[in-house]
């Protein structure tokens, strides 16, 4: 039997909504991210060769498009010492995400939890396009 979608989003969110720093939220979201795409491909990929799976599938374009992107965000955080602007990017991210992915909106729209929202809502995304 499937995993209800409620239950991903909201263990992706549960899981992020205490973390305060937007650096190490980007990464926790990233590894959440990773975690669904890994049950879900079946595959023993990197984060960005599962993304490309998905973007390649008929119909997953905008989820793999903005799984790709969360990636960059999170490999320049992590591998450039001189990136100082990864809340804007992701902030815009997010933004993108909840505008295009269906969420459920579990507490008010701040800068923060817009990115959690957006975490959470990727996760269940994922799921409804390969559950």
């Amino acid at each position: 039997m499937p995993m209800p979608l409620a239950i991903v989003e909201w263990a992706v969110w549960a899981n992020l909504r205490e973390i305060k720093d937007v650096e190490l939220l980007i990464v926790k979201g990233h590894l959440a991210l990773d975690s669904v795409l890994s049950e879900v491909t079946k595959q023993n990929l990197s984060f960005f060769g599962k993304a490309r799976t998905l973007e390649d599938q008929e119909g997953f374009q905008d989820v793999g498009y903005l799984l790709l992107e969360i990636n960059k965000i999170r490999n320049k955080l992590a591998h450039e010492i001189d990136f100082y602007s990864a809340e804007g990017d992701a902030e815009n991210w997010a933004k993108e995400v909840l505008s295009k992915v269906d969420y459920t909106k579990f507490c008010r729209l701040t800068r923060r939890t817009t990115l959690i929202h957006a975490f959470s809502a990727m996760a269940a995304a994922v799921f409804r396009k390969n559950g």
